[in-house]
C-alpha cells in the first residue's frame, strides 16, 4: 500500500511530483499543492521542485491507453465493411444472372 509522505494517510492515487532531485516518495495532490503553496522545494531534501504534474498516476497511462485505442482500427467497423462487400458482391452477382436469364429467354422467344 502507498503511504503519502506528507500525511502519512494511504494514498490510493497519488500525484506525480515534478521533483528535480533524486529523492523517491509519493504524495496526495492536495496535500503536495499545501507544502507547495509554502514551500517550492523538495520535502526530503529541500532542493526547488515544481508543482503536481497530473492528478493522479492513473491519469497518464488512460490517456496513453485511449490514445492507442483510436489508432487501432476498430473490428466492428472491419466486419460491417467486409459484410457490406459480400453483400454487394451477392446483388452483382443476382444481377448478373437475371441479365443472363432475360437474354436467354430473349433468344428464345425470337426463335419461336
Amino acid at each position: 500500500m502507498i503511504i503519502c509522505s506528507i500525511c502519512l494517510e494511504p494514498c490510493k492515487n497519488p500525484g506525480i511530483l515534478n521533483l528535480t532531485c533524486e529523492c523517491k516518495y509519493t504524495a496526495h495532490k492536495i496535500c503536495f499543492n499545501e507544502w507547495y503553496k509554502n514551500k517550492k522545494n523538495c520535502i526530503i531534501c529541500h532542493k526547488k521542485c515544481g508543482p503536481v504534474i497530473f492528478d493522479n498516476v492513473l491519469h497518464k497511462k488512460e490517456l496513453f491507453e485511449n490514445i492507442q485505442r483510436f489508432k487501432k482500427p476498430n473490428v466492428f467497423w472491419k466486419q460491417c465493411i467486409e459484410f457490406t462487400r459480400y453483400i454487394l458482391w451477392f446483388c452483382w452477382f443476382f444481377l448478373f444472372w437475371v441479365m443472363i436469364y432475360k437474354i436467354v429467354l430473349g433468344v428464345l422467344d425470337n426463335f419461336r
